[in-house]
């Protein structure tokens, strides 16, 4: 949430931004990271709450940075509470399909359109990408590293395989996952270790692999029409080459941070009513089978 807050500093719009949260050193870390970015005249006004309750206004736009065990109780006190235009909502969006099911027809009834914070695709490179993948046979989307966050994270690389595919049906393998599950950083979630695999209803590839008892390079290998492209994400590199002829690579940059696209986002939604991420109902899809 944090994150959101320090990309909202630079927006280019009037705007007054309402922070809110229970938790009395979050609102500080919020606070102080806020402090941190450059001064913007167009933000008339910032406030910190620590309940909903105290809050009624209308509101234009609303982050829902919780995590998914609270959101759907935070998503519909927020709607009783306030009149609400837009959403955009963190991921994992909810923990069960029933949550997803009682909060979309509460937003369609309430004329609010909602998206998913999966950024990756208005990452441009990944929006050109597109144009080259989408037509292909099948495409192939490998990620492997260790304590990179298999269970969280999955929906982020499904959802970017769904993009350069349009592909929205997938069927999963678990049978190579570990057995043992693990403790999350964030007390009572957990996280998974070893191999998922998935596979669109046209033959694209998902493998993800995060090998918990081994220190392995995070990296992204996405192949296509005798195409592969890396990707060195903590090094913010791509490089692109011919299969088997790394000799012939090029090599460009990528990859924003959330501090860096939360203005854009909220730019794109509040003038247009529309925005680049991930619909809600479309990322029902691709949660369901996860």
């Amino acid at each position: 949430g944090s994150r959101h807050l320090q990309g909202l500093s630079k927006i280019k719009q009037d705007i007054h931004i309402t922070v809110i949260d229970p938790n009395p050193s979050a609102l500080e870390i919020a606070r102080q990271r806020f402090v941190e970015m450059p001064e913007n005249p167009l933000i008339q006004s910032v406030a910190y709450l620590d309940s909903l309750v105290e809050f009624v206004q209308p509101v234009e736009l609303a982050i829902i940075a919780t995590n998914s065990d609270v959101r759907r109780n935070v998503i519909e006190e927020l709607v009783s509470n306030s009149r609400v235009k837009y959403l955009i909502l963190e991921k994992v969006v909810f923990q069960s399909v029933a949550d997803f099911e009682a909060v979309m027809p509460l937003l369609k009834e309430n004329s609010i359109k909602a998206w998913v914070n999966c950024g990756r695709r208005m990452f441009p490179f990944f929006r050109e990408l597109k144009k080259r993948t989408v037509n292909a046979p099948q495409i192939s989307l490998t990620v492997e590293g260790s304590h990179w966050g298999l269970g969280c994270n999955t929906i982020h690389m499904l959802d970017l395989l769904a993009f350069l595919t349009e592909q929205t049906k997938f069927e999963f393998d678990t049978s190579s996952l570990d057995l043992q599950v693990y403790e999350d950083k964030r007390k009572g979630f957990i996280e998974l270790g070893g191999e998922l695999r998935a596979n669109s209803q046209r033959g694209d590839i998902l493998t993800l692999v995060d090998r918990r008892n081994h220190e392995k390079p995070f990296k992204m290998l996405i192949q296509f029409d005798g195409v592969e492209i890396e990707m060195d994400q903590m090094g913010g590199r791509i490089c692109e080459y011919s299969s088997g002829r790394r000799e012939e690579s090029v090599s460009k940059a990528f990859q924003p941070l959330q501090s860096e696209l939360t203005n854009i986002q909220a730019e794109e939604i509040l003038r247009t009513g529309d925005s680049q991420l991930t619909k809600l109902e479309e990322s029902y899809l691709l949660h369901k089978p996860i």
